[in-house]
């Protein structure tokens, strides 16, 4: 990393020195990379920073093949996002935990962002299976996200959140054979679009981008494809990254059952300092019904939504077994 930015990073922590510690990962497609920081002076020991510095378009590295200019413009878009959720949304969540964006500035070259350090503030777990507080905590973090942003435009965010969704990938849906998936894409895309119960979602919420603390204490990064959606998005999307198909088929009913509930006590607190007079109708039983009944039907279709973007993106994906076909024949029956 370079001096100028290690001074950068320093004036933004007030430290009086900056040092790259180790990488954390790179970035998808070599378009940067995460690092922690230690720091001399000041408060703070360390800090994440996220240092983006895009490649010559043809020149990333997708694994996939699909590399060219729509998926490079939508790259460079997703860091405009999440700058944008940095410094406009973010404060906003008083339950749902997030790191604190001391800096975030787009260059000539990439954006900077600088973090505080999320494990040195008693968020060091990870996991790919975690126990029942920890998926408890989960789920209660997206339904405090979403309670938060119910309703609310995402100005500066994408207008449909996530990485998947069918007008963000017409390469990948040009390339799905016809079949059911390709018959009902358009109709399933809609159903998701026109709900009229909306709010901003995380867009990538699987188990790899949360940071586990004690009991149910949890914290959520990478916010590049957070924007308007139904939270069921993100409900179907990190179950998928949790459960195996069989897993899935047991456990799942009982995660909606949850998911339901933490969320329209999300609700309820939200409310209390909301003028918004569709939110306050929402917090009641009457209203809380509707939003439910319409996101429960809404649950499988946003599953083979994304089962139709494997299929374009990855065909034979881990994800792609026997409960995704089974959710995307209950989408088919709906209609």
């Amino acid at each position: 990393m370079k001096p100028e930015l290690l001074s950068t990073i320093a004036a933004a922590a007030e430290a009086d020195e900056a040092f790259v510690l180790h990488e954390v990962q790179s970035l998808w497609s070599g378009y940067g990379q995460i690092v922690r920081v230690g720091l001399k002076g000041g408060t703070r020991q360390s800090l994440i920073v996220k240092w983006v510095e895009p490649p010559l378009l043809g020149q990333s590295q997708h694994p996939r093949g699909f590399g060219g200019e729509l998926s490079h413009v939508r790259k460079l878009r997703s860091y405009e996002v999440e700058g944008c959720f940095y410094r406009s949304y973010s404060h906003e969540l008083k339950q749902a935990r997030v790191a604190h964006c001391l800096l975030s500035l787009e260059q000539e070259k990439g954006w900077l962002f600088v973090l505080d350090d999320l494990d040195a503030q008693g968020f060091s777990g990870r996991t790919a299976a975690p126990n029942e507080l920890q998926l408890r905590g989960c789920l209660r973090w997206l339904a405090e996200l979403h309670a938060q942003f119910m309703g609310r435009i995402p100005d500066g965010l994408w207008e449909e959140g996530s990485y998947w969704h069918l007008a963000t990938r017409p390469e990948e849906w040009r390339v799905l054979p016809e079949g059911v998936l390709k018959q009902h894409g358009e109709k399933w895309a809609e159903a998701l679009r026109s709900c009229p119960y909306q709010t901003v979602i995380h867009g990538d919420a699987k188990i790899a981008n949360f940071c586990l603390g004690e009991a149910e204490q949890v914290a959520a990064v990478d916010f590049q494809y957070v924007g308007g959606g139904v939270g069921v998005k993100d409900l179907a999307y990190f179950l998928s990254s949790v459960f195996i198909e069989e897993e899935l088929e047991v456990r799942a009913p009982a995660c909606l059952d949850l998911y339901f509930s933490l969320l329209k006590s999300a609700l309820a607190r939200c409310v209390n300092s909301a003028a918004d007079e569709e939110l306050k109708r929402l917090s009641t039983d009457e209203g809380f019904s509707q939003l439910e009944k319409s996101w429960r039907a809404l649950y499988p279709i946003a599953w083979a939504d994304f089962y139709r973007f494997l299929a374009g993106w990855s065909p034979g994906h881990y994800r792609m077994h026997a409960y995704s076909e089974r959710m995307t024949q209950v989408a088919v029956e709906l209609g």
